[in-house]
């Protein structure tokens, strides 16, 4: 068999032909694959560009960011805070118009409504018409927008965005709503020291974050303190004000000075301004409202209320000395912390104010931020139920007679005040001395003494003369000393009150003391201490004693006295056994 026919017979050899065969259909198979692939490739693409195949559906876009209405400050002076994105610019508002009666402007593309029962709409131009409020924008970027109120929002309704209020905010192409949430501390209680010329307030809560919470601090114009945007206390009685709210334009001009500050207390005075223009203008009975961020607290001012009974002023227009008896006085340090004024002794307190109102009227011991009195007072004694002072060294040099008879007067203590006349007749009428014996003699008998009455009772009978001079009955150790002072009483020797010298100046002289029989010891009774001791007007007993010593045993002595009351003078006898 030739070559040719060889291939021949293998081309034609039935298995290989079937072979063949199979091999032709899988490429036909495989293109057939490879073209659709291809096609469905295609339409992907075609998909991906075009869009406009209606047998699939694009992949999701991802959501807008949220845009959020935050509120901080407080309802009388918010301050709104817009956040999302692609809030534009400051340009995408329009352009702004300035309302005729209010600090801010307005813009066409912008609005924000109170949609509640009472709202307002504030920022926008509606038909070329401005709103009468405004707003002031304080920052813009794509990303927040930071605003406040204008100066009529504050004026005529302070609080017109109240908490849980619904409203729309329009910002250009957005358009938010909501409701009103602002920050909301917690006040449980709000109270008052110091006196209605100066109060300290108190408050109590929790919640309170720090100072920096109640936005920027704003200085008035005429006063010492700050004013805050989320602070004000507003007294609604009858000399009313508002101090420490910090709006655009519309500051108080009282402002607050704000001593210490924690998440659950706050405590704060008021500026000066408020002593010079209102010195009573929080006055016990006041309702009065408190506001810290977005909560309000309502109440009535009640302070610490002594008893004051009487004030009598004793001395001479010269030299007064005030006289206050009462109850409840506490201590000193009631008063508040003292202050010393510039060019006078003595010192002024928070708590305690001395009023005249003549001609020449002053005030003297008050305590207020930048208003110290400039005068002061010398608190010489102070009791629960009774407090005595004169007044400063300016008092003398600048106003010597400011205090003059029939001078209409106020004394405030605490939150008590009480107003009488001065009358420097008036003053109580001295009663006596009693010679209290310090260092007991002997047995300490009853007293046994002979007096040279000089009050005109008629009566020389230690048990019947109610400030007799005596001294205590016994037989003394050889040698001894006998020690006493001289105090003003009431009552009996043995059992005196004290009292005040609410007259003039009270001097006791020590002029003989004469012995009766010897000591054993061969000395003679003799005077040890000074001879003078004085109790001024404003006192109750002296500052020093009387010795009488060398005294034995059998000994009995006689001492006699001169007192001189104002411009008379009286002798005194006594007898020490």
């Amino acid at each position: 068999m030739t070559s040719h026919q060889k291939t021949a017979a293998l081309s034609t050899s039935p298995s290989r032909t079937a072979s063949r065969a199979k091999s032709s259909a899988s490429s036909r198979s495989l293109r057939s694959v490879r073209r659709t692939l291809i096609a469905a490739l295609s339409l992907l693409v075609g998909l991906a560009v075009t869009g406009t195949s209606d047998t699939a559906t694009a992949a999701p876009a991802p959501p807008a960011p949220a845009t959020t209405v935050a509120f901080s400050g407080s309802a009388a002076n918010p301050t709104v805070t817009v956040t999302g994105s692609s809030l534009g610019t400051i340009a995408d508002l329009g352009t702004p118009v300035s309302p005729c009666c209010s600090s801010g402007v307005d813009y066409p593309n912008f609005s924000f409504r109170d949609t509640s029962a009472k709202g307002i709409t504030t920022g926008a131009v509606t038909s070329g018409v401005p709103s009468w409020v405004g707003v002031i924008i304080s920052s813009y970027t794509s990303t927040q927008v930071v605003f406040t109120l204008g100066s009529a929002y504050g004026t005529s309704v302070p609080t017109s965005f109240a908490q849980g209020d619904s409203f729309s905010l329009t910002l250009g192409a957005k358009t938010v709503t909501g409701t009103v949430n602002g920050p909301r501390p917690t006040i449980s209680s709000v109270a008052f020291a110091g006196s209605p010329s100066n109060p300290t307030v108190t408050v109590t809560g929790s919640g309170f974050a720090t100072v920096a919470s109640l936005g920027s601090s704003i200085a008035p114009c005429c006063s010492s303190g700050l004013d805050y945007p989320g602070f004000a206390l507003t007294d609604v009685g009858v000399n009313g004000f508002v101090a420490g709210q910090a709006g655009a334009g519309q500051n108080s001009w009282v402002g607050i000075v704000i001593s210490s500050y924690s998440s659950t207390q706050i405590v704060f005075t008021l500026g000066s301004a408020y002593a010079f223009s209102v010195p009573a203008g929080l006055a016990k009975g006041d309702a009065f409202t408190l506001s810290l961020g977005w909560t309000t607290y309502s109440g009535t001012v009640s302070g610490p209320s002594p008893t004051i009974s009487s004030v009598v002023v004793a001395g001479s227009p010269a030299a007064p000395v005030v006289v206050v008896t009462g109850s409840g006085f506490a201590t000193v340090a009631s008063l508040g912390t003292p202050v010393t004024p510039c060019c006078s002794t003595g010192l002024d307190y928070p708590g305690l104010a001395f009023i005249d109102r003549g001609s020449s009227g002053f005030t003297a011991g008050l305590a207020a931020a930048g208003v110290n009195s400039w005068i002061g007072v010398t608190i010489t004694s102070y009791s629960t139920t009774q407090i005595v002072f004169t007044l400063g060294s300016a008092y003398g040099l600048s106003t010597p007679s400011n205090v003059a008879q029939g001078d209409a007067i106020t004394f405030n203590l605490g939150w008590s005040s009480f107003s009488s006349t001065v009358n420097y007749g008036a003053a109580p009428t001295f009663a006596g001395i009693t010679f209290a014996n310090t260092i007991q003699s002997g047995a300490g008998k009853v007293p046994n003494c002979t007096t040279n009455n000089p009050f005109s009772t008629g009566l020389n009978d230690v048990n019947t003369f109610p400030n007799a001079i005596c001294s205590t009955d016994g037989n003394a150790p050889a040698p001894s000393n006998f020690t006493w002072a001289v105090e003003l009483g009431n009552g009996t020797p043995a059992a005196a009150t004290p009292v005040i010298n609410t007259g003039a100046p009270i001097t006791v002289t020590v002029t003989k003391v004469v012995t009766h029989g010897t000591n054993g010891a061969g000395l003679a009774p003799a005077l040890l201490s000074a001879s003078s001791t004085t109790i001024p007007t404003g006192a109750a007993i002296s500052t020093g004693s009387f010795v009488v010593g060398n005294i034995g045993g059998g000994d009995w002595i006689q001492v006699t006295c001169s007192v001189t009351v104002g411009s008379a003078t009286s002798t005194l006898t006594m007898q020490i056994h």
